[in-house]
């Protein structure tokens, strides 16, 4: 992901703000034993690396507000 969309899967700060300063997001899933590796970088560089366990999401888990429904 790039720009916009890499800031959006990145870290917030509890104001609403970005923590991480960042122009590239890459995930790769399963790298490290059954962990998701996000990498992040800012003008070419890498900035920053997490693993996390992933998140196994079902359509069920995904709910729409009062009122509205999920687009197809």
């Amino acid at each position: 992901m790039a720009n916009d969309a890499a800031r959006e899967y990145a870290a917030w700060n509890v104001n609403g703000s970005p923590a991480l300063d960042v122009d590239y997001l890459m995930l790769y899933a399963n790298i490290i034993r059954h962990q998701v590796l996000y990498v992040y970088a800012k003008a070419g560089g890498i900035t920053h690396i997490a693993a996390v366990d992933p998140t196994v999401w079902r359509r069920g888990d995904i709910r729409p507000p009062a009122g509205r429904r999920l687009a197809n």
